[in-house]
C-alpha cells in the first residue's frame, strides 16, 4: 500500500502525499463550517456510498454547535476529476468507541471514479506494517466568496507495538485497539489506518 502513492518526507516521519488522487477521492478532510468560516478537525474514509467513518471524539467536540445549527459538516476528497464536495445530512455515533459515521450527500459533482474502501475485521499482528493516512490543516483565508482552504495529505507507517482486543484502559480508550511506532499530526484524526494490502484496520484515534 505505502509503495502506491507518492510521497514527501517531512519533519517526525510524517510524509507529504503528492499524489491525492490515488486515492479516488475515499480519504477525506472534515470541514466544520460556520457563516463562510470553515475548519478542518479531522480526516475520515468513505467505507460505503454516501457514507463516511471518522473519529467520534472529533464531532463529538462540535456537538453542541451542530445540534443549534451554528455549525455544519462538510467533507472533501480528492479524485483525477478535482475535488469532490459532501454535505453530512446525518452523524451515529457507535457505542463505547471512538467511531463516528457520517450520512453525506453529494455537494458537488461526482466524478467517473469514486472509490471506497474494503474493511477488515482481522486485529493486526505485531510486528505488521501499517500505514496511516490524514489531512493537515495549514490555514484558512477568508475571501468575498468563503474561506480559502490549505490542507495538506499527510501519511505515515509504522509497526504494531501492542494489541488490545478488548480495550486498553476504562477512560480513553475502552476499545478494542491497536498500538503503531508512528508519528501523526492534528488533523489526522479519523483517518484510515491500512494493511500492506490496502485493506482498512481502523481509524487513528
Amino acid at each position: 500500500c505505502a509503495s502506491l502513492f507518492a510521497c514527501k518526507p517531512t519533519a517526525v516521519g510524517l510524509s507529504s502525499i503528492t499524489n491525492w488522487e490515488f486515492f479516488e477521492g475515499a480519504v477525506v478532510g472534515l470541514h466544520f463550517a460556520e457563516s463562510g468560516r470553515q475548519h478542518i478537525l479531522g480526516s475520515g474514509v468513505l467505507v460505503a456510498p454516501g457514507v463516511i467513518m471518522a473519529a467520534r471524539h472529533v464531532v463529538e467536540a462540535q456537538e453542541e454547535e451542530l445540534k443549534r445549527g451554528d455549525q455544519e459538516i462538510m467533507c472533501s476528497g480528492v479524485t483525477e476529476d478535482g475535488v469532490v464536495l459532501w454535505r453530512c445530512r446525518g452523524v451515529t455515533l457507535v457505542g463505547n468507541t471512538d467511531v463516528a459515521f457520517l450520512m453525506v450527500e453529494a455537494a458537488s459533482a461526482l466524478p467517473s471514479l469514486l472509490r471506497q474502501v474494503t474493511l477488515t475485521t482481522r486485529m493486526p499482528r505485531l510486528g505488521e506494517q501499517i500505514v496511516i493516512i490524514g489531512v493537515k490543516h495549514h490555514a484558512a483565508t477568508p475571501t468575498p466568496i468563503g474561506d480559502e482552504v490549505k490542507m495538506s495529505m499527510m501519511s505515515a507507517v509504522g509497526e504494531v507495538t501492542a494489541r488490545y482486543e478488548t480495550r486498553r484502559d476504562s477512560v480513553l480508550l475502552p476499545h478494542p485497539c491497536f498500538e503503531i511506532s508512528c508519528a501523526a499530526s492534528g488533523g489526522m484524526s479519523g483517518g484510515p489506518a491500512f494493511d500492506k494490502d490496502g485493506f482498512l484496520l481502523g481509524l487513528v484515534t
